[in-house]
């Protein structure tokens, strides 16, 4: 499917890199005015794309629908309704992968019925749990874990990453990922019951558990790459997050098999990514096989502000630089094929092991 998408910044950039595995064909890039980005150029998959603030008669004539999505930046609903009406009556579907209350669902579904076109939206799990089921059921196939050590540290990039990289290698994969976008083939959104207030804290360990296995029993896969949001620690008292419970609660569910910590950019001595890995050790009861080295950095001067924090973006070659520096494994998006032959190695020698 042929889609324009809006509105887009850096949340939504994973999705343009790896379209095929979500089955779209991007066409165009729509970003507010006050993203500040706008006429910006920039290349994925040989493609060149310019960022517009607008819909184009070009962007008109190619796409079939317009696909609306989450973004790291505040958007008023009206100006999302706008987007949605100039695609529809122009004929064009929508596609909605963005949270919205019932009463902007009604506005939306109001204009598509109107203009006479279709409102996809992206599919959610159907899983059940059962609550017969008090204990934790074994996974018999491989998990590799992503844990982020803060919101923006990459998790849904990485994930794309390594699935791309392991279909590629013909192994049958599915996913958990880290974001709510979805369900498509081999892809599920991460799920809902993880953030509501339906299942207490030891129910949705035990449901996560049993979602894994309906992914096993149901797809057969021959690895899970599981993504896990949020931090491990809270930033400051003011800023807490949500205090790593949501990966407190995941690696409760599953021992993974293969675990990669992604981290912000920052000046890091050897010394950290030991006391990181005692961390997990310690808290979580994993270990990390390897480190990931994501392109944003926090300003430490909007730490603790009463205004959000601010991120700061860097260059992939300035990353890559300083991570060949280290003793330890860790990787970036320039590294990351090195990254997914080792984790290949290693599971493959776990295997080989089990078989002895």
């Amino acid at each position: 499917m042929k889609v324009i998408v809006f509105p887009f910044d850096n949340y939504v950039r994973p999705l343009i890199e790896y379209e095929k595995l979500w089955h779209f064909e991007i066409c165009g890039l729509i970003s507010p005015m006050g993203f500040g980005i706008n006429n910006m150029q920039m290349y994925e998959n040989d493609k060149k794309y310019i960022i517009k603030s607008e819909m184009s008669e070009d962007n008109m004539a190619e796409m079939e629908a317009l696909l609306v999505v989450e973004s790291y930046h505040f958007v008023k609903f009206e100006l999302i309704l706008e987007q949605i009406n100039l695609a529809a009556k122009n004929g064009k579907n929508i596609v909605l992968a963005r949270k919205i209350d019932k009463n902007e669902y009604s506005e939306v579904l109001d204009i598509c019925e109107k203009s006479n076109v279709k409102l996809i939206e992206m599919p959610i799990e159907s899983f059940k749990w059962e609550k017969n089921i008090s204990g934790l059921q074994n996974i018999n196939v491989p998990v590799i874990a992503i844990i982020e050590n803060g919101v923006r540290c990459n998790a849904f990039e990485i994930e794309m990453q390594i699935i791309s990289v392991l279909l590629k290698e013909n192994y049958k994969v599915s996913l958990i990922s880290s974001r709510q976008f979805g369900n498509t083939e081999n892809i599920h959104a991460f799920p809902g019951f993880m953030n509501g207030n339906g299942l207490n804290e030891s129910e949705k360990i035990i449901c996560y558990n049993q979602y894994l296995k309906y992914i096993e029993e149901n797809e057969k896969p021959e690895v899970i790459v599981v993504g896990i949001p949020g931090e491990l620690l809270p930033l400051t008292k003011q800023k807490p997050g949500n205090f790593g419970i949501i990966a407190y609660e995941i690696l409760n569910a599953v021992d993974p098999d293969f675990t990669i910590l992604s981290l912000y950019k920052d000046e890091y001595k050897e010394e950290y990514f030991e006391e990181m890995n005692n961390l997990l050790h310690y808290r979580y009861n994993v270990d990390a096989d390897c480190f990931y080295l994501c392109n944003c950095s926090i300003d430490r001067f909007s730490i603790n502000s009463v205004l959000p924090i601010k991120y700061l973006e860097h260059k992939n070659e300035e990353i890559e630089a300083q991570c060949i520096q280290y003793v330890h494994r860790v990787y970036c998006k320039n590294t990351y094929l090195d990254m997914t032959d080792f984790l290949i190695e290693t599971l493959t020698g776990y295997n080989e092991i089990q078989i002895f």
